[in-house]
C-alpha cells in the first residue's frame, strides 16, 4: 500500500509537536520550514555567515529523527556558558558548518538527515535567508521576525525581503504530489505565513487538489493574534495569498489549564 503523502508547512516550536506525532504513522512526510528567523542562536549565525537560519530546520530534523546515537542526543544541546557560544545550539552550528562547506543548504540538510536517520524530508521554504517586514495598523513599518511581536500592534500586512525569493523544485514537487497539506500550529505571521509569501509555494498550494488543513494554535499569541478568532487566522492567510484555499480547520474546543500557559513578552 502506498504511503499517504503529507506536507506540513510552518516553523517555530509548534510544528515539531505535529511532526513527532506523524512520525509514528505509515506516512510519507515532507516538512517545509520558514527561513525568516532572526532571533537567538539562528539570528547570531545569520549575522556572521550568509546561511538560512538553522533553528527551525534543526527542530524539524530532531522531531523526525529515529536515531538513538550520541550525535542525535547532543544535536539539541544548547551551550550555557558565559562565552561566545552561550545560547548557541550544537545542531545550529552543524547545519551552518555543513551549508558553508557544501555551499548548498539542501545538501547540508540531506547530510544531517542521514546522520539522524530522519523519517521523512525536511526542506527550507527557500534557500535564501529571508527578512520579514510588517506594516502595522498605525502605518509604521517593522523589520525583523523577532521585532514584529514586540510592537504589540495589529499587523496589517506582512512581506518578505527579498520578495522574489523562489522555492526549490523539491518543495514545489512535494506540494503537487501531496494527498494532504497542513499548516501549523505555530506563529501565524512569523512562522506560517512567510512560507506562503514565497510565490512558488503559494501558487502550488492553491493549485493542489490535496485537502488543506489549518491547525490552529490553542492560545492567542501576544503581538500577533491578540483579539483573533480561529476564523481570523484563515482570513489572514487567504488575504495575503489572494485566494481561498483552506478546506478544514483543526481547533481546540476544550478549556486550556492555566498550568499549561507559557506567556512570552
Amino acid at each position: 500500500m502506498r504511503k499517504r503523502r503529507i506536507v506540513i508547512i510552518g516553523g517555530g516550536t509548534g510544528l515539531p509537536v505535529i511532526l513527532r506525532g506523524l512520525r509514528q504513522h505509515y506516512l510519507d512526510i515532507t516538512a517545509v520550514i520558514t527561513v525568516g528567523d532572526d532571533g537567538g542562536s539562528s539570528g547570531k549565525i545569520r549575522k556572521q555567515i550568509d546561511v538560512i537560519p538553522p533553528g527551525d530546520i534543526r527542530n524539524a530534523l530532531s522531531a523526525l529523527s529515529e536515531s538513538e546515537s550520541s550525535i542525535a542526543r547532543v544535536f539539541q544541546y544548547r551551550f550555557q556558558n558565559d562565552g561566545e557560544l552561550k545560547g548557541h545550539v550544537v545542531g545550529n552550528l552543524l547545519l551552518a558548518a555543513l551549508t558553508d562547506m557544501h555551499g548548498d543548504a539542501l545538501e547540508a540538510i540531506a547530510d544531517l538527515s542521514n546522520i539522524l536517520n530522519v523519517k521523512g524530508v525536511v526542506l527550507p521554504a527557500t534557500t535564501i535567508p529571508l527578512q520579514l517586514q510588517a506594516e502595522m495598523a498605525d502605518g509604521s513599518i517593522v523589520l525583523g521576525e523577532s521585532n514584529i511581536p514586540k510592537v504589540r500592534l495589529p499587523i496589517k500586512k506582512l512581506e518578505i525581503v527579498p520578495d522574489d525569493a523562489r522555492a526549490s523544485q523539491r518543495v514545489v514537487a512535494a506540494i503537487k504530489e501531496a494527498d494532504l497539506i497542513a499548516f501549523g500550529p505555530g506563529s501565524l505571521y512569523t512562522s506560517i505565513l512567510p512560507n506562503l509569501l514565497v510565490h512558488d509555494i503559494a501558487e502550488a498550494v492553491v493549485a493542489s487538489r490535496a485537502k488543506k488543513v489549518y491547525v490552529c494554535n490553542i492560545l492567542t499569541q501576544l503581538g500577533e493574534t491578540e483579539g483573533f478568532s480561529d476564523a481570523d487566522h484563515v482570513r489572514v492567510l487567504h488575504e495575503h495569498v489572494g485566494a481561498k484555499f483552506i478546506d478544514r480547520m483543526l481547533v481546540n474546543e476544550k478549556k486550556v489549564a492555566p498550568a499549561l500557559f507559557i506567556l512570552t513578552e
